[in-house]
C-alpha cells in the first residue's frame, strides 16, 4: 500500500515537473523568436523615431510638446508597427505605419491642429488664391471685399475659406501639395461649397412641416379634424413645390390637401 502511494506521488511530481519545463521552454522560444523578430523588424522605439522624424508629424508634435505614443508590432510578415500618437488631452493626433528595416512610414493620417495664429499666418496668400478662381469671383465677387473665416482641416488636408455672403455665404477647399500645409506648395482651389444649403432630408422635413401646417390651418380642414383623437398625417411630394398632404385615424383618411409650398396656398382639398 505504501509503495503504491509512492508511485502516484512520483508521477504527480513528474507531471508537475514536465508541465513548469513545458512552460520554461515555450518562455523562451517565444523570448527567442520575438528577440529574432526585434533583431531584424526594430523596436517600438525605433518605430516610434521613425514615425515622429516624419515630415508629417514634425510641426505638429512640435506645437503638442505634451503629447503621448505608443507603438506595437503588427506582426505582419512586412516588419510594420502602427505608432500611434495623442495630445495632451488624449485626443488623437494621428498614427503612421512603420518599417524600421526599411526606415520607412508607408502610411499614416495626421490631424493638424493649428493654432489660430498658424492660420492666420496665410490669410493674404488664400485670399489671393481664392481671388484668383473664376468660379469664385463669378459668385461673390472678390473676397477680399468681403469677411473671411479660416480653418484648416488635418483629416481632409484642406484649407477652408468661409466667405460670408448672407444665405449665399461660401465655403472654399483650398489643396496644397506640400506635407505640412504651412509650407503652402501648389495651392489651387479644389472645392467650393454653399454653406446655407440642408442636406436632402433635413430640406424634406421643413417642406413636410410646412405643407402639414398649410394644410392644417385651413378650417374645413380643422373641423373634419377636430372629433377625432390620435389622427396622424402623410406626405408625398408629388411636384418640385407641392406637396399631398393625408390626414388619418388609422387606414381611415379624412381629408386630402394638395399644397403648393410656392405660393403657400392649397391648389385642391377633399374631405371625408
Amino acid at each position: 500500500m505504501t509503495i503504491h502511494l509512492n508511485l502516484k506521488l512520483n508521477r504527480k511530481h513528474l507531471l508537475i515537473i514536465l508541465i513548469v519545463t513545458a512552460m520554461i521552454v515555450g518562455t523562451l522560444f517565444a523570448n527567442s523568436r520575438q528577440d529574432a523578430r526585434a533583431a531584424t523588424f526594430g523596436s517600438t522605439e525605433d518605430a516610434i523615431a521613425i514615425a515622429a522624424a516624419h515630415p508629417a508629424f514634425v510641426p505638429v508634435l512640435a506645437a503638442n510638446p505634451d503629447y503621448t505614443v505608443a507603438a506595437y508590432d503588427t506582426g505582419l510578415s512586412y516588419g510594420i508597427w502602427r505608432v500611434q500618437f495623442w495630445d495632451g488631452d488624449g485626443e488623437e493626433i494621428g498614427w503612421a505605419d512603420v518599417s524600421v528595416a526599411k526606415s520607412r512610414v508607408y502610411s499614416y493620417e495626421c490631424t493638424w491642429g493649428l493654432t489660430e495664429d498658424q492660420r492666420w499666418t496665410r490669410k493674404d496668400q488664400l485670399i489671393d488664391v481664392v481671388a484668383a478662381d473664376p468660379d469664385v469671383r463669378e459668385l461673390v465677387g472678390d473676397p477680399h471685399d468681403r469677411d473671411i473665416w479660416i480653418d484648416y482641416n488635418g483629416w481632409t488636408k484642406m484649407w477652408y475659406l468661409y466667405i460670408e455672403a448672407g444665405i449665399d455665404s461660401i465655403y472654399v477647399g483650398v489643396k496644397v501639395d506640400s506635407v505640412n500645409p504651412l509650407d503652402f506648395e501648389n495651392p489651387r482651389v479644389d472645392m467650393i461649397y454653399f454653406a446655407k444649403v440642408k442636406a436632402y432630408s433635413e430640406w424634406e422635413q421643413d417642406q413636410q412641416a410646412r405643407a402639414i401646417a398649410i394644410a392644417f390651418a385651413n378650417t374645413e380642414v380643422a373641423a373634419a379634424l377636430r372629433d377625432h383623437d390620435g389622427w396622424t398625417t402623410e406626405t408625398e411630394r408629388t411636384g418640385d413645390a407641392t406637396w399631398l398632404v393625408k390626414f388619418k385615424v388609422d387606414d381611415t383618411v379624412l381629408a386630402e390637401v394638395s399644397v403648393d409650398l410656392a405660393t403657400g396656398e392649397i391648389v385642391e382639398m377633399q374631405i371625408q
